[in-house]
């Protein structure tokens, strides 16, 4: 029933280099991707997808790698120039943020979880805990999500600012696996609602096993203000089903 946690667990506790670990991650999230559901204003597109699943994926290589764009995954994104990382020693969450010039696109991707990381472990299971969202008033969202994107914020907010300045008609993505895909959905609202960015129909959501981030008038709002929003699932995933 945690069939995609447990691939993912799977290769990572195993013996092998990290060079294969992240070429194996990539398989395994290509292969949910071609199994997904998704959910969309607009129709659905497999290969902007792929597109946003290497985001997805190099969120996952290593901070120094991730620095100079030349983790295995970055390779499927060569005109990519970073702006930004985000990095939350406390409950080890990671993020960033820069512009793919060859396409006119703006990407803020979010790290998943680590199964090495046993805060990433706490914040994504203690599903009971919700707070109200002041952004959207009468919206609920979870707690442990909604501190992990506030971990991360300040400098994925102060980068935006500067990228939409300097590319204003480009698009604005925001993707992310798992517990990266909650903080994504987070950001984008956030960003929108409560740190004023206009992006209109600019901004667009591609998540991949995201769980439920908030209630269902938050759901409804998120989904209500996005042109792009595809939320990639696999049948056998209990995860986006929860809290």
């Amino acid at each position: 029933i945690f069939y995609s946690r447990f691939l993912i667990f799977k290769l990572y506790f195993e013996k092998k280099s990290p060079g294969e670990k992240k070429m194996r991650f990539l398989a395994v999230i290509l292969f949910l991707c071609a199994a997904a559901t998704a959910m969309a204003a607009i129709s659905y597109d497999q290969n902007y997808a792929k597109l946003a699943l290497y985001y997805s994926a190099s969120a996952y290589c290593d901070t120094d790698a991730v620095s100079t764009w030349t983790c295995i995954s970055c390779g499927y994104t060569p005109s990519f120039q970073l702006r930004e990382v985000s990095y939350d020693p406390t409950l080890n969450t990671f993020g960033y943020i820069g512009y793919d010039s060859g396409r006119n696109l703006i990407v803020v991707a979010f790290r998943g979880t680590e199964p090495e990381s046993f805060v990433n472990w706490v914040v994504n299971f203690d599903l009971s805990q919700k707070q109200s969202y002041d952004g959207v008033p009468g919206t609920s969202v979870h707690s442990g999500f909604y501190e992990a994107y506030m971990g991360l914020k300040e400098p994925i907010h102060d980068a935006l600012v500067t990228l939409r300045e300097e590319h204003p008609d480009a698009m604005v993505l925001f993707t992310g696996h798992s517990l990266g895909a909650a903080i994504a959905e987070l950001a984008v609202v956030d960003m929108m609602v409560a740190r004023g960015i206009n992006l209109g129909a600019r901004a667009q959501l591609v998540t991949f096993g995201c769980p439920r981030v908030g209630d269902h008038a938050f759901a409804t709002y998120a989904e209500s203000s996005l042109n792009l929003s595809w939320r990639v699932t696999h049948s056998s995933d209990i995860v986006p089903h929860v809290p």
